[in-house]
């Protein structure tokens, strides 16, 4: 190791890892070089370093290479001429900025991960592909709530744009799920308070609708009450869009019951619009039959054997085959002799394709076990 700072350095940057470590920095002072830090695999990995080079910016930040396979010590951010790094235990570990004689240790000072590398910088990192990751692993890494708080907190007033970002949405998504419901309120407020359709833009929304997936699995059904009621006003168009149709069906699994109930009622009026979109208002009523009471899985039944074809199309079809498969499972007389006898119709069809036998099979379960077990024989005939 030098014993004066080489040119454009304004003190010596070494990197204390043993005899074994390389020491690397620039030394044009014409050239912004940050010291590259090369650690070689199977030497320690305390360290530290000197202050900028007096040749840099001071928004520069240096660059870190970790010679393969030993990558257990990652280089998170250079604040006020410190390099902080995170250990594989998830200890952040602060370098001072003086330069003490060869050989001497780092600071001894560990700095909370926000308080030094996502203070004031939290909004701006969400947006960028390795930012939101730096974020993320610091609410999975957290030591209490009240650091999450303080992470989250620089987020108020942005969650809209947010909830619409390739990569902030995954940070709105991870303080759902690593806090506490009542202290994500603020996104719900903020989502909420644009109005119904906003909401709903939010769930057709590629990245949105991930964020009111998790509302809807951590938040209480008193949290998002609103939420779900105005995504019910426009229960037709998310049902059948490419990214509605996923909100939807947590509205059903984790919604409150009068909601599901309200979904049955509009399903029982535009069984037909929901039933031609062969992916996702099929997997919204495959949802609805699994989680919507007695009485309204039975509305929902006798909306679709009350048009005619429509059960056979179902049970033909990939997505549609588990809607039948789900009412002939779960519903009760009179509606199982309705739908026996419309399956048994339609089955030379459907004894020609493995989703339809898959229905028929169903149904010859269900005969066998239900009070209609003298027709079982009939449906044994046509399974191959």
């Amino acid at each position: 190791s030098a014993s004066s700072p080489p040119r454009g350095f304004s003190t010596l940057c070494r990197l204390c890892v043993g005899p074994s470590a390389i020491f690397m920095m620039a030394s044009c002072p014409s050239v912004p070089l940050m010291p590259c830090f090369v650690i070689q695999p199977g030497v320690p990995t305390d360290f530290y370093c000197g202050a900028l080079p007096a040749c840099c910016a001071p928004q520069s930040q240096p660059q870190a290479a970790v010679s393969a396979p030993d990558r257990r010590q990652q280089v998170l951010a250079w604040s006020g001429g410190r390099l902080l790094c995170k250990s594989s235990t998830g200890t952040i570990a602060s370098t001072d900025s003086g330069s003490g004689d060869e050989g001497s240790q780092g600071s001894d000072e560990r700095l909370s991960f926000q308080d030094v590398a996502l203070e004031g910088r939290v909004w701006s990192l969400c947006r960028e592909q390795e930012g939101c990751k730096r974020v993320q692993e610091a609410l999975e890494t957290a030591a209490n709530d009240h650091e999450r708080i303080a992470i989250a907190s620089e987020l108020k007033g942005h969650v809209w744009a947010a909830a619409q970002c390739r990569h902030a949405n995954h940070v709105l998504q991870k303080c759902v799920m690593t806090m506490r419901s009542e202290s994500v309120q603020f996104i719900i407020d903020e989502l909420s308070q644009r109005g119904a359709q906003s909401i709903c833009k939010v769930a057709r929304n590629q990245f949105g609708c991930r964020v009111l997936q998790r509302l809807l699995e951590h938040c209480s059904q008193q949290q998002v009450r609103g939420l779900v009621q105005d995504l019910m006003t426009d229960a037709e168009r998310l049902s059948t869009n490419i990214y509605g149709n996923y909100v939807m069906q947590h509205v059903l699994e984790f919604g409150p019951e009068d909601q599901r109930t309200r979904f049955a009622v509009f399903a029982q009026e535009c069984i037909c619009r929901l039933g031609s979109d062969q992916r996702g208002g099929c997997a919204v009523l495959s949802k609805a039959l699994a989680h919507c009471s007695g009485e309204d899985r039975a509305r929902i039944g006798r909306a679709i054997i009350g048009q005619p074809g429509l059960l056979a199309s179902f049970a033909a079809s990939r997505h549609g085959r588990v809607v039948a498969q789900l009412l002939v499972q779960s519903c009760v007389e009179p509606e199982f002799a309705l739908i026996q006898q419309q399956l048994l119709e339609a089955s030379s069809t459907l004894g020609a394709s493995r989703l339809g036998r898959s229905v028929l099979a169903s149904l010859q379960a269900r005969a066998t076990r239900g009070p209609t077990g003298s027709s079982s024989g009939a449906v044994s005939s046509l399974i191959v």
